[in-house]
């Protein structure tokens, strides 16, 4: 599973954070978050952690299989 980074990123717009507040929202380092925000697989837990983080369901921030890879 990937994070989508586009709709991460506007999911993080709306909420006003940047990839360090993620982090700490998240309680993970910075590191952790550029990792799979540049296309880096994660677990399901972590794209939950992503999403509850983010105020956002998982499907609104993960790569879904019928979407053309670009």
């Amino acid at each position: 599973m990937k994070l989508n980074k586009q709709a991460t990123e506007t999911a993080m717009a709306e909420c006003g954070f940047n990839k360090i507040d993620l982090a700490n929202k998240m309680g993970v380092s910075r590191q952790m978050v550029y990792k799979y925000l540049d296309g880096s697989p994660c677990r399901p837990k972590t794209a939950k952690r992503f999403a509850d983080a983010l105020g956002v369901p998982v499907r609104d921030i993960v790569e879904s299989d019928l979407e053309p890879a670009g």
